[in-house]
């Protein structure tokens, strides 16, 4: 989500979340293999981060 909220630009999202860039890089090379989403595309970025956002909003309901 930090990926897509800092306009999928690898450098800032690595570093507001306090990880080298190179690891963020293999991490979004391992959701596209999931996925086959391609995480440098902004439609994919925006349907994975709505997808993400979708999910965090309703697990705490399931949970109560």
């Amino acid at each position: 989500m930090t990926y897509c909220e800092t306009n999928m630009n690898t450098s800032k999202a690595a570093k507001k979340l306090f990880i080298h860039r190179n690891t963020l890089t293999y991490r979004l090379q391992k959701v596209e293999e999931i996925t086959t989403f391609d995480t440098k595309c902004f439609e994919h970025c925006m349907l994975l981060y709505l997808a993400l956002k979708n999910q965090l909003y309703y697990i705490p309901c399931i949970l109560t």
